[in-house]
């Protein structure tokens, strides 16, 4: 029996592992781009880095660990079922519950894990988190300065620099309007400038050199001062000086310990509190639930072996955790008794779980609807046998008319070929679906309070989901492309179809033509949806969001945009510009040169009217101050036209992110901000990733194959791994990369293709030394 038991083991904790991989990588790679852009942009060390990701690491482990188990408990038992080992271990009168002791012993240890993880790890993860959010809070105020762009993340302070060197955290050509002082606006030029952070206290003061400070009351403007200066400190005060170690400790970032002495002094927060502590029992508790079903329904399984199971148990956790999420945060609100709420979810589950040992050692008709998997392979092979039918249409033409049919002859569409595309199909199919469920599940606990406290609908909750759809399938298509070629071919050469394939003449690279093809349709596709459907399904699911969140949904048509640069060194600064009758109020017109740190004059009218006849604008009630002129630097007028380039169009922008763009609508847009003086160095990196991301597809197929073969015949789940190994590289990689882009530190185009071409080098020379 302890042989036994060590191939449960083996068959088992391997899935259990490479799942655990799998799920965890899945979730993180949603933060690749914001770390990456901590790492470089915001000078963070890699160590902060790293502790942020300890921090956020129990609070994914906490559901991928128990998925997990349930996974490698059904891949190894559906495997066993499916060879008919389970058969023999029943012939040689050995109990099915037998089995269940090792699966139990496993169990133990995730239990254990899990619940190290929701008493101790979870809590002290949420607490570091906070703090390295406040950490690192002041230091994007300090260094999420973009160049040439206006910069208004400081409260009461509007910041354009022209040239900043990361290295030395030195500012070059700096423009700064400071609003802090009631009454008054102080405008600084400055050659240098440079931060000096004082986190102890939550300020910083900006220090400037060589430059001249302009001030004006700002009701009387005729009242101003210009002076010149040779160095300058200016202290910022930040939004939040309150340091987290001070702050009263949440729920969720309390010890259990803690939570069991002080239950709250309202009955609103001993009832969290309640909930929060019974939410950390029942985790873990489903772990021996997942056993029961991993076990029950593995024995049955029929067809299908390792991959029926990882997709029956991202169903069964799916399903399991929404309930348990929905159920805790009702019986916060007291819509539901706390244990009903917290606890409804694992009755149901050790239910499930109980029947199902139940009826694993009879033949009933409701197990064999549940394990019995052809339904899922129904359709890949309708379409084959769809294949198989135009097959013989065209060779029935070709019978009639040869001249006629050979015009419609295919010759790389071989059996062999729609073989390789189906099973390649099957394989990206499965992980599609598994990625895009992992992606809709994290994403639904992560709104799971927000829908329960704005009482939001669950028609508007599918309708984000559907929205948010072409989002997720951008970023995981690439990779479950990777994972469908790497398990193809696995499979493949392990089970000797390669070996036939390669003694009857057909190379490798013949094989490989069928899948690199697939995978080019693949990426035109992901073009044309991330060009035509992305930006309009980003746009739906953004309002919707905002919706979900309690906030106003947004709108991207900015007719405002207070600080604006003209042509020839002009900024325009105005109180509000009326876009339907094109009259300004309060509008200054600074003629300044950046470069040598001099304000030359300034324009002001308390009214400009655009004059569409004679293409003008109209100022009334202002003066011209000529600061070049001391003696005669004051000019008031009632009424006085001008000639300026900048016509009303120029001042109205509709401003989108560029994922809410298509690429024509995003390169206008970047010459149109590259006129009015805007940093776009980031959006040219976005304009080039709109081409060049979708051929990652093409890219992984290239890498997968050669990949594959050198596996040997070790299966589909060290595909699996492989597949997260690259992925983590590649993604990386294409992080970094893009942040430089968008730091100035690489060219844009160089930034956006630089992994792609990197990766695809790579690819192509493993692919030229395989063994054909």
């Amino acid at each position: 029996m302890r042989s036994i038991d060590r191939c449960i083991y083996k068959e088992l904790v391997g899935p259990l592992l490479i799942s655990l991989t799998v799920l965890t990588f899945i979730v993180f790679t949603r933060e690749f781009g914001r770390f990456a852009e901590i790492l470089i942009r915001k000078s963070a060390e890699p160590a902060t880095i790293l502790q942020v990701c300890l921090a956020l690491l129990p609070s994914i482990l906490i559901f991928t660990i128990p998925i997990s188990f349930l996974i490698g408990t059904l891949i190894a038992f559906s495997r066993l079922s499916s060879d008919s080992e389970i058969i023999a271990l029943r012939a040689c009168g050995i109990s099915m519950f037998r089995l269940l002791s090792p699966v139990l012993k496993i169990g133990l240890v995730v239990f254990v894990l899990t619940v190290a993880m929701t008493f101790y790890l979870l809590p002290r993860g949420n607490r570091q988190l906070r703090e390295l959010q406040y950490s690192i809070g002041i230091r994007p105020v300090i260094n999420d300065i973009r160049p040439r762009v206006f910069n208004e993340s400081i409260s009461n302070i509007v910041l354009y620099v022209e040239e900043i060197q990361y290295q030395r955290g030195l500012w070059s050509g700096v423009f700064v309007v400071d609003n802090s002082v009631p009454n008054e606006q102080r405008i600084i030029l400055a050659r240098y400038g440079r931060i000096v952070p004082q986190p102890e206290s939550g300020r910083f003061q900006f220090h400037f050199d060589q430059g001249t400070s302009y001030k004006v009351d700002m009701q009387d403007f005729t009242k101003d001062d210009l002076s010149r200066f040779e160095s300058l400190e200016m202290v910022v005060e930040t939004a939040d000086e309150t340091p987290p170690q001070t702050l009263p400790l949440k729920t969720r970032e309390k010890g259990t310990f803690d939570l069991l002495k002080q239950r709250g002094s309202t009955p609103q927060e001993q009832r969290r509190t309640w909930v929060e502590l019974n939410s950390r029992l029942a985790l873990p508790l489903s772990t021996f639930a997942f056993a029961f079903l991993g076990l029950g329904l593995g024995v049955n399984t029929r067809r299908g072996g390792r991959a029926y199971g990882f997709i029956i148990g991202i169903l069964i956790a799916f399903t399991y955790y929404i309930l348990f999420v929905t159920g805790s945060n009702f019986a916060k609100d007291t819509a539901v008794p706390v244990w009903l709420g917290v606890w409804g979810s694992n009755l149901l589950l050790y239910g499930a779980g109980l029947l199902a040992l139940r009826f694993m050692n009879t033949d009933s008709p409701w197990m064999r609807a549940v394990t019995d998997n052809r339904m899922l392979l129904g359709g890949l092979e309708a379409l084959h046998q769809g294949y198989t039918e135009l097959r013989r249409i065209i060779a029935r033409k070709r019978a009639r008319n040869n001249t006629a049919v050979s015009s419609l002859r295919v010759g790389f569409l071989k059996v062999i070929d729609l073989y390789l595309i189906k099973e390649f199909l099957k394989y990206f199919a499965l992980a599609l679906i598994v990625s895009v469920a992992l992606f809709d599940v994290f994403t639904l606990f992560e709104l799971m309070d927000d829908i329960i406290r704005n009482h939001i609908s669950l028609w508007l909750v599918l309708d984000y989901f559907w929205f948010l759809l072409p989002h997720i399938l951008t970023l995981v298509v690439p990779m479950t492309v990777l994972i469908a070629t790497l398990v193809n071919f696995g499979m493949l050469d392990r089970t000797n179809q390669v070996t036939s394939l390669k003694a009857s003449g057909v190379s490798v690279y013949r094989l490989a033509v069928p899948i690199l093809l697939t995978a080019a349709l693949v990426s035109s596709f992901l073009f044309v949806m991330q060009d035509y459907v992305l930006p309009f399904a980003n746009q739906k699911q953004d309002n919707l969001r905002n919706i979900i969140k309690g906030r106003p949904v947004r709108t991207f048509f900015h007719p405002e945009r207070p600080w604006t640069f003209g042509q020839k060194h002009r900024l325009y600064n105005y109180v509000r510009f009326d876009s339907t009758r094109k009259i300004f109020a309060q509008l200054s017109i600074y003629d300044l040169d950046i470069s040598a740190n001099y304000l030359n004059s300034k324009i002001f009218a308390s009214r400009a009217v655009w004059d569409p006849a004679k293409k003008i604008w109209v100022l009334h009630q202002g003066f011209i101050r000529n600061f070049n002129d001391p003696a005669h630097g004051l000019t008031r007028f009632e009424e006085m036209q001008l000639k300026l380039p900048e016509e009303p169009s120029y001042f109205v922008k509709e401003v989108k992110e560029s994922t809410k763009m298509k690429y024509l609508e995003l390169k206008n847009y970047i010459q149109t901000l590259q006129l009015s003086g805007f940093d776009v160095e980031e959006l040219r990196v976005e304009l080039y990733k709109k081409i060049s991301f979708p051929v990652v597809s093409i890219i992984m197929a290239m890498i997968g194959v050669p990949f594959a073969f050198s596996m040997g015949r070790k299966g589909a789940l060290y595909g699996l791994a492989v597949s997260i190994l690259i992925g983590i590289i590649y993604w990386g990689t294409f992080g970094v990369f893009e942040v430089m882009g968008a730091s100035g530190m690489l060219a844009p185009v160089l930034a956006a293709w630089a992994p792609n071409l990197l990766f695809g080098i790579g690819g192509l020379y493993l692919l030229f030394t395989i063994r054909t």
